[in-house]
């Protein structure tokens, strides 16, 4: 999709949104919301850097440092007793990880024992910060100020997806293709859990081998209900991942699910919107999931992501 639109009657119909758009929109682009600052959110692309959304203002900044690069993640840090201010993180495809202070003023890398330099993905969840890489997942340890290899158990080290439920040590993780070498009689997992910090156990039990896993995320409803968004459409588990199962009614065949948001509406009910090869469809969180298009004055392209803000 060429770029950003915004619904304001929960997906009845979309519209581009004002700010001039013509510096991303050749670009693969991904959304990040803001934790602290519920009016913006950030735009990372494909190699024109990544940007700050206003929707007061409907204007979209580049965020100096950055022109250029592949920026593929950002996600944000709460303060903490060692740590005065919020912070944002962003990690790119050929440099690594950066951080910087909430307000921004500028970046410093923070790459030190990070092995793979190609992120795909970056997590803040409890005291540790999580990347994943091409080749694995790295964690941040604060008190070491480096990163160490965190995929033991892993054998699809292809990671582009990583989730963890609030106030629980409980981490899942999604891999992209594998283009590794595969053993006569070895199964390669797309989907893994680590407890505690423990070594990571594959859970693909009625996911398909070869499934690539491009978004994971708990429903308030219960930690135990996750959804993930995958090349072959949605599967859900309501068991905390020992097992999974495809709630595809309403999508189609072939249907790949990029991105997958759950919000509480006003009547106290879960919607779950999806971003897809075929646009955007939502549905109930409930036992019976039916999907409904909800494309009306978006193109008919992709959408790459999606993200709801109240």
């Amino acid at each position: 999709m060429k770029g950003i639109y915004k619904s304001d009657n929960a997906g009845e119909s979309w519209y581009p949104i004002d700010a001039d758009q013509k510096m991303i929109y050749t670009y693969f682009k991904r959304l990040f919301r803001s934790p602290f600052d519920p009016n913006s959110f950030f735009v990372t692309t494909s190699g024109g850097g990544v940007f700050k959304a206003n929707l007061d203002e409907d204007k979209l900044k580049a965020i100096e440092g950055f022109q250029g690069q592949y920026v593929t993640a950002v996600t944000f840090e709460a303060p903490s007793l060692n740590q005065n201010s919020p912070r944002i993180l962003v990690g790119t495809r050929e440099n690594g990880i950066f951080q910087g202070n909430i307000p921004v003023k500028e970046f410093r890398q923070l790459n030190t024992g990070l092995a793979y330099r190609e992120v795909n993905t970056v997590l803040a969840h409890a005291d540790y910060l999580y990347a994943g890489t091409i080749q694995g997942i790295f964690r941040w340890n604060p008190k070491s100020g480096k990163w160490s290899d965190f995929s033991d158990g892993i054998n699809n080290k292809n990671i582009l997806s990583i989730c963890a439920p609030t106030g629980r040590d409980l981490i899942f993780a999604g891999s992209g293709a594998y283009d590794g070498k595969k053993g006569r009689f070895q199964e390669i997992s797309p989907l893994y859990r680590s407890k505690a910090g423990k070594a990571w156990e594959p859970i693909d039990t009625g996911c398909p081998e070869g499934t690539i896993v491009y978004s994971i995320v708990i429903s308030p409803k219960a930690a135990d209900h996750i959804y993930i968004g995958t090349s072959n459409g949605v599967y859900r588990s309501t068991n905390g991942g020992d097992t999974w199962s495809n709630v595809n009614k309403g999508l189609g065949k072939g249907v790949k699910v990029f991105k997958v948001e759950i919000m509480k509406v006003e009547n106290g009910e879960n919607v779950i919107c999806i971003a897809t090869s075929r646009g955007i469809f939502m549905a109930n969180d409930a036992e019976k999931i039916s999907w409904r298009s909800k494309s009306y004055g978006l193109p008919r392209t992709a959408v790459t992501d999606v993200i709801l803000i109240r």
